[in-house]
């Protein structure tokens, strides 16, 4: 692949990254607009999706696990410990409902990621991703760098036929036990099978020419909305809830929207990247975690604004309360989107204007063994 078409496809995947960031934050403030087709259908899948585009198998598999540990694992226990904290202190000061009925504790900060699936850390909610794609990210590669070994089309074919296998048992085995038994390992594991199939079939598809191609039509991006939408009504799709492990369409129907609404997204981002907003767009997607990460809060800052103000009640105030959903979402929306980029870049540039010493210097410059963005492309 030449210089300019790896340009581009980071592009588009960035701008992928960036549509699928807003449709969670619109999920999380229930927003009317996607009453239609409600985003649950795809939305989480098409971040594991996206995930197995950018994979490289390059890297041996202590270079990747060392890489997902900085970027995921730590980043979740770091954040939700903090998180745990400042929701203590909100609900101390407002008295919104961010606490669970036990109240805080440190053991609870420290154990919720794992055991609590990330939600019930106070205003840290998508703990569970970021868990899930370090174990699904991890089995990926392994199952990728043995079978790309196998040679001609055969790879290709065990590649999607495990992909297969692992989102079925995933799905359609493992989800139910959960449901029937609520173990936290069982939510996990459901996860990281479902994560791990769509994060090959992202890898197998990355390497197809036509794909892309068809893709960036918007012909395709025409056809696979409306297959999209004509497939969750006449097969009666309900949304999922891949977080806790709730598949009530089944593995099929739960299997075909999910891959239709991240093929219909990814064409839609590779129409944007054409145009001359497509920086805008990648900037917000490659920092996308970041956005995923403190949204929710955002969302608390707002609502204990219009406390302060008195405009609304503290003992109404939830973690998913929002004041006239019907007509100020795109007022949630947009500060849950900026405002975390805006201090993300802020505190970058903070950073990097600070006078370094000439070691500094010169070990900041140093070639690393592993490119944690070429390892590590993030939903």
């Amino acid at each position: 692949m030449s210089s300019l078409a790896k340009t581009t496809r980071k592009t588009e995947i960035d701008v992928a990254k960036c549509l699928g960031i807003i449709l969670v934050v619109i999920g999380h403030n229930s927003a009317p607009i996607f009453d239609k087709v409600n985003v649950y259908i795809y939305h989480m899948p098409l971040f594991f999706f996206l995930s197995g585009i950018g994979l490289n198998p390059a890297y041996t598999l202590r270079q990747t696990l060392i890489a997902h540990t900085k970027s995921l694992l730590v980043y979740a226990a770091v954040l939700t410990l903090v998180y745990s904290i400042i929701g203590w202190a909100i609900q101390s000061v407002y008295g919104i409902h961010l606490l669970p009925p036990a109240g805080f504790s440190l053991r609870y900060a420290t154990t919720r990621l794992l055991v609590g699936n990330g939600h019930d850390a106070l205003l840290f909610l998508v703990g569970w991703f970021l868990i899930a794609l370090f174990f699904a990210r991890s089995l990926a590669f392994l199952v990728i760098k043995h079978l790309r070994r196998v040679p001609g089309a055969s790879s290709t074919v065990l590649l999607v036929g495990v992909a297969g296998l692992l989102s079925y048992l995933g799905i359609a085995k493992t989800a139910p036990r959960f449901l029937d038994t609520h173990s936290p390992y069982l939510n996990l594991l459901s996860q990281v099978l479902v994560g791990c199939g769509f994060i090959i079939l992202g890898y197998v598809l990355s390497a197809s020419a036509w794909f892309w191609r068809w893709l960036r039509s918007p012909l395709a991006t025409l056809v696979l909305m409306v297959l999209l939408y004509e497939s969750v009504v006449v097969l009666g799709v309900k949304p999922m809830s891949m977080a806790w492990s709730d598949y009530p369409s089944g593995f099929g129907r739960h299997m075909l929207t999910a891959l239709l609404g991240s093929f219909a997204v990814l064409s839609t981002a590779a129409i944007i990247a054409q145009t001359k907003h497509s920086a805008t767009f990648a900037l917000v997607g490659t920092h996308s975690k970041t956005v995923m990460a403190h949204h929710l809060f955002v969302f608390t800052l707002i609502n204990v604004v219009l406390i302060q103000a008195g405009i609304v009640p503290a003992a109404d105030v939830t973690i998913w309360y929002a004041w006239k959903g019907a007509t100020m979402w795109p007022v949630y929306v947009g500060l849950g989107v900026a405002l975390p980029l805006a201090c993300h870049l802020l505190l970058h540039h903070l950073r990097t204007a600070r006078p370094r010493s000439d070691l500094t210097d010169r070990l900041q410059t140093a070639p690393s063994s592993l490119n944690q963005e070429d390892a590590v492309e993030q939903g």
